[in-house]
Formats: structure tokens, C-alpha cells, sequence
């Protein structure tokens, strides 16, 4: 019976969402373009018969392109960002294992300008508080965890029992 490690991060993953980041930015960028482009043509076609009904479509025409822009903004483009931040982060720091069993909070918990994390009690030799990325949750498992390996805190991988049949 050996121990089989399981990482939580990877290259992989973190390619991913900086493609995802790239691709949000891309999007913001295309609205605002599409904006802009509205209101151009709107502005080409006034005259004095119609400026008033062109000033209101322009003026409609820029805030939603800028409410569509500032919404992408603050949820997913801030999201992705701050997860490749952090995925850097744990990729590049240095480990630190820790025995026992595990406990895993229900709770999240945000960083504010940054990531959200689920509280995990560490229960063995010492007993400490450790952080596990709500994007890693689903991918570990609290009860067959033997040992994590942390970097600032926060558990990049875990080592389970292996049986080779």
C-alpha cells in the first residue's frame, strides 16, 4: 500500500484561465466597440429634424454599452483575474505538509480583492486552520486525505491511501 498524491493546481488549469481572462477582456472590449460604433452612427445620422430623438438613442445607446462593459468588469473579468493571481501564487510557493485528518468548513469565505475559500481544520499533531479554493473543492476529498501540502495556507495537494492490484 503506498500513498498516491493528488494535486489540486496545475499548468493546466491555470492556462485555462488565463485564456478565460484573455477571452473576458476580448468580450468587454467588443461591447465597448459596439458602443461606440452606435453612437458614431447615430451621430452621422442627425439633423435638425431628428436631434433630439438621435441625442436620446446615442445617450441609451452609451450606457448600456457601458453598464454591459462594468458588469463583465466587476464579476467575471475580476473573478478570472484574481484567480490566475492566485493559482501563480500557490504554483510558485514553497510546501509545507501537514498530518491527520481533515474537516472541511460549508462556509465560504472571500478575501475581498481576491478568491473564495472554504476554512479546513486540520486535526493531528497540531491543529491549524487551513484554506482550501472554492475552485478546488469538488476535487478533494476531506475523508481519504491522509496528508496536504500547503503553500501560504491554502492545501495544493493532498496524498490518499493506494492499493496497486
Amino acid at each position: 500500500m503506498e500513498l498516491k498524491r493528488i494535486d489540486l493546481y496545475n499548468c493546466k488549469e491555470l492556462k485555462k484561465l488565463k485564456r478565460m481572462l484573455i477571452a473576458m477582456r476580448a468580450a468587454a472590449v467588443f461591447i465597448a466597440a459596439v458602443s461606440l460604433a452606435v453612437c458614431i452612427f447615430f451621430c452621422i445620422g442627425t439633423n435638425t429634424a431628428n436631434a433630439q430623438s438621435q441625442l436620446i438613442k446615442t445617450l441609451i445607446a452609451s450606457t448600456l454599452g457601458g453598464w454591459a462593459v462594468i458588469t463583465l468588469r466587476i464579476t467575471a473579468i475580476r473573478h478570472y483575474k484574481y484567480a490566475c493571481v492566485h493559482y501563480e501564487a500557490i504554483l510558485n510557493g514553497d510546501e509545507e505538509p501537514f498530518d491527520g485528518s481533515f474537516e472541511v468548513s460549508d462556509v465560504i469565505t472571500r478575501i475581498h480583492g481576491g478568491v473564495s475559500f472554504y476554512d479546513v481544520k486540520a486535526l493531528g499533531d497540531e491543529q491549524k486552520t487551513l484554506s482550501l479554493y472554492s475552485g478546488c473543492r469538488e476535487r478533494f476529498d476531506e475523508h481519504a486525505a491522509l496528508r496536504v501540502y500547503c503553500v501560504y495556507m491554502f492545501i495544493k495537494a493532498y496524498e490518499v491511501r493506494y492499493e496497486d492490484n
